[in-house]
């Protein structure tokens, strides 16, 4: 959904570049542009979804985080779920380099395409890449940078959430390991101690010998 978002903004700045503002917006609103307005009021509603739910998933982390907080010095009746499953398992966060280079790629062929199809559509020829020559030539720039922005929002964002997380995390692991060494009472996330399973660990050795003789009574 980034990389569209961008090839749609990009898209725009780009014929507003060409065009001017008024030729610009009055072109985005032509028969052959006449998908723009709609998928862009499409792209937007899904971005506010998105950021709907992270305001919901922060304001989630930060009620674990406050309840962990609680928990170091007052004890708690269960350890909040998911505690283990959380923290050995976390993805490599994605470098901002590699994403923005993956979303310059994935803008740029995606506005190739539009254009592509954009003549087909008027009864001309599809230029391939020819599409990048001529008035066109800055497009792949502006991808670029449009690419470069979300890039930068999109890690920070990212970053923001990991370094909660892992605050939480942490907490959560203290807590278990604070009151389960005090009660007992609390699983400690990541300390799971085998059981053994062969009849020697659960019965011993002196269950597979024989009985010593009993000793006869003399007559």
């Amino acid at each position: 959904m980034t990389a569209l978002l961008g090839a749609w903004i990009g898209h725009f700045v780009e014929y507003v570049r060409v065009a001017g503002w008024h030729s610009g917006v009055s072109e985005m609103t032509s028969s052959v542009h006449s998908y723009f307005l709609p998928a862009g009021a499409v792209l937007m509603a899904l971005a506010v979804g998105a950021a709907i739910l992270a305001k919901r998933a922060w304001r989630s982390l930060g009620q674990r985080l406050r309840a962990a907080q609680i928990g170091l010095w007052r004890r708690p009746r269960t350890l909040p779920p998911g505690t283990a499953d959380r923290t050995d398992r976390q993805a490599r966060p994605v470098g901002p380099l590699e994403l923005w280079v993956a979303l310059t790629v994935l803008q740029t062929g995606t506005w190739i395409i539009q254009e592509n199809l954009e003549s087909v559509a008027v009864g001309r020829p599809a230029p391939l890449l020819g599409v990048l020559s001529g008035v066109h030539w800055l497009a792949p720039l502006i991808q670029a940078e449009i690419a470069l922005i979300l890039a930068a929002a999109y890690w920070l964002a990212q970053g923001t959430f990991a370094r909660r997380r892992s605050c939480l995390v942490f907490i959560e692991r203290l807590v278990a390991q604070r009151w389960s060494a005090r009660y007992g009472l609390l699983p400690v996330p990541g300390l799971a101690a085998s059981v053994p399973s062969t009849p020697l660990h659960r019965w011993g050795a002196q269950r597979w010998q024989r009985p010593p003789p009993v000793a006869l009574p003399l007559l």
